[in-house]
Parts: structure tokens; C-alpha cells; sequence
């Protein structure tokens, strides 16, 4: 027996036999939850009814969609806190909806006379960030390593810009205080990474690349799992540069796509808690509001002790953002969110990353 359904008297009890597509539905519930996603594929095909894996399928393209009204009701609560200065409690259905609608058609008519809320309150942040910057550095109290590097210069300041500002107030769901505290530390994270970003060279550990522009221009960071070679302590450096690029390819807004191909992934390369924290610091903060959607291919039990220990670390914005998919699913969800040019790329990584009689040369190849 599977651990998703059992067999009796030649009935089937799964959970995942619902061919609604409404949000409550547990096929929905497996592409964002990872142990739904696992439980959904330890099942055996003879225990799943006939087309049984139709229902899911037809569900990949309200993946996106949910991703951007997760984004569109965030977004509009932001607005709404800050134009009224009070902190409501978050709630879900279709009344927060109604209230994500009013607080955005009452933003649009506001745009016509002045900056929007989440702008003035972006320039708020930049305002208050950059001094609080030079008076900690006055005063000399940031770490010794830091203060030795900004001593003749920090050319990192230029990243506090209102662009940035505006992606701290977001995330920090507009608490400026927390945005302030937030753009402060994202500049002090990039003076640690100077060496790296400046000479734009690193240790490559790991198939982890820009493999192109989804179809509304989010830059997609492809990464293969079973290509890593260092321990994720020794890919910081190639983590930041890889994000830096695509951030830099993006808009206004620094929107971009992850696609995380966890085929023949090696766990153990990765069980360092103090790593994961540097990585998840510097996504949470530099690239602060940056991921528009994450795509989790051929997640593996091996994997779950890993999302363990990062869950706690992620936002529950960014959380929202995951989709946990099957290989046949990411090249359907795939063809539908870029061009023709990217999906081939895309695909022709998948077919790399499980073709065993690849040699390591082909790999480096294809890589690059």
C-alpha cells in the first residue's frame, strides 16, 4: 500500500481523485506543499484511477496565477496599512479580496495626484537608512571586517536607491522601521560579498545559471541539484553572482524566476545550518521581494530534511511562492510561461541532468 491511499476490495481511497480545481483542493494543496507532493508520487500507477494525474495536469496554469494574486493581495494590503496606519489582522477568502480590491482602486485614483503610499513611504526609508549608514560608520559600529572595507569608500551605498527602498517596504509589509533596518544590513551583506561582485569571478560548484526571460520579461536563474560539487558553504559567492546577474536583467520591480532541478541532488552537501542562514540573509534582504515564483522539480524524501531546516527561515510571503512539481509537469508548466528559444533550453537541462551516460565534459558543455 502507498502512503497516499490503500487498496479494498479493489476500491481506491486517494485523496488526489478530485477532478476540481477549486483552492481548497488537496491536487492544488500537492503542487505547494512538499509532503502532499511526495505523498502524490509514492503512489503506484496501479493504484491511481484511470487518468487520475489528468486532474493535476490541468491544474499547472493556476500555479501562476495564484502565485500573482498571493503577490496582488500583499501588494494591496501594503497599501492599504500605510494608508491608514493601522495593522489589521491578515484573513483569507474572498473578503480579503474585496478589501485587496478597494485599497487598490483607491490607490489608482490617488496615483493620478501624487506618489503612490508605498512611494513616499520608500523615500522615507531611503531617507532614514542612509543615516542611519553614516552614523554607524561614524561612530564605528559596524563589525571590524566591515569597517576595514568601507574605511576608503563603499561604492555599495549606491544600492540604496528607491528601488531598493521600495522592495524593503514591501517586504516588510510596510513596517518602515523593519524596511530601514532591512536596506541598512542588505548594503552591509554586499560590502561582505565586494571581492566577488567587483571582480564578477568565483568557485563554480554547481550547474547554476540565467537560462533566459519567462514570457512577461522575469529573468529565470536555473539551477541542477545533481551538478554540485562544493559544500553550499563554498557557493555563496556563485549564489550572489548568479542572483546578481538576473536581478540586473530584470525591471523595475527586480522580479525573477527559480528553477530548481533536484535530480540526483546531494543532501549532504547542503546540511549546514549556519550556510543556509547566509543564503536565506541574503535573499531575504538584498533580494529582498526579488523571487516572483519558485519551481521545485523532483523534490526527494532525501530532501525533506532540508526544507526543514529552511522553512522556518522564509517569509510566509515567500513560502507562497513554491510549486513542488514532477519533471513531465515543470516541461508543460514551462511551455506555457516562456518563449520557444528558453523552453528548449530548459528542457535540453533536464534531459542533461537525467542522462546518465553523460560524461562530465558534456556536462561542463552544456552548462555553459
Amino acid at each position: 500500500a502507498s502512503s497516499c491511499g490503500s487498496r479494498s476490495n479493489g476500491s481506491t481511497a486517494l485523496p488526489f481523485s478530485k477532478a476540481s480545481i477549486e483552492d481548497d483542493d488537496p491536487l492544488l494543496q500537492s503542487f505547494t506543499d512538499p509532503e502532499q507532493f511526495l505523498k502524490f508520487y509514492s503512489c503506484r500507477m496501479d493504484d491511481t484511477p484511470s487518468g487520475g494525474e489528468t486532474p493535476r495536469l490541468a491544474m499547472l496554469g493556476k500555479i501562476p496565477e495564484r502565485i500573482s494574486e498571493q503577490q496582488f493581495i500583499r501588494n494591496s494590503n501594503v497599501e492599504q496599512k500605510l494608508r491608514s496606519g493601522e495593522v489589521c489582522k491578515q484573513k483569507s477568502g474572498s473578503a480579503l479580496w474585496r478589501k485587496a480590491s478597494t485599497a487598490v482602486r483607491v490607490a489608482v485614483t490617488s496615483r493620478r495626484r501624487s506618489a503612490s503610499s508605498t512611494d513616499l513611504a520608500a523615500c522615507e526609508v531611503l531617507e532614514s537608512a542612509r543615516a542611519r549608514w553614516q552614523e554607524r560608520r561614524a561612530a564605528g559600529k559596524f563589525p571590524a571586517d566591515v569597517m576595514e572595507l568601507i574605511r576608503d569608500g563603499c561604492p555599495e551605498y549606491d544600492f540604496m536607491d528607491r528601488s531598493s527602498a521600495r522592495r524593503m517596504v514591501r517586504a516588510a509589509k510596510g513596517d518602515q522601521a523593519q524596511a530601514t533596518s532591512m536596506l541598512v544590513h542588505a548594503v552591509e551583506l554586499r560590502v561582505r560579498r565586494r571581492p566577488a561582485l567587483r571582480a564578477k569571478r568565483c568557485l563554480l560548484g554547481c550547474d547554476v545559471r540565467v537560462v533566459g526571460s519567462d514570457l512577461k520579461g522575469h529573468p529565470t536563474i536555473l539551477g541542477w541539484g545533481g551538478s554540485q560539487t562544493l559544500p553550499l558553504k563554498d557557493l555563496v559567492d556563485q549564489i550572489v553572482l548568479t542572483f546578481d546577474a538576473a536581478h540586473g536583467m530584470s525591471g523595475s520591480d527586480g522580479a525573477l524566476n527559480l528553477l530548481a532541478d533536484m535530480a540526483g541532488s546531494k543532501v549532504k552537501l547542503n546540511m549546514d545550518l549556519q550556510a543556509i542562514k547566509e543564503c536565506t540573509d541574503l535573499l531575504g534582504t538584498v533580494y529582498a521581494e526579488c523571487l516572483n515564483m519558485i519551481i521545485i522539480v523532483d523534490f526527494s524524501w532525501a530532501a525533506q530534511a532540508l526544507w526543514s531546516m529552511l522553512k522556518p527561515m522564509l517569509a510566509e510571503s515567500t513560502k507562497n511562492k513554491f510549486a513542488f512539481v514532477s519533471e513531465p509537469e515543470a516541461r508543460q508548466m514551462c511551455k506555457g510561461l516562456y518563449p520557444e528559444d528558453v523552453y528548449t533550453r530548459i528542457c535540453s537541462s533536464f534531459d542533461m541532468a537525467r542522462n546518465s551516460q553523460a560524461t562530465d565534459a558534456e556536462r561542463a558543455a552544456h552548462a555553459h
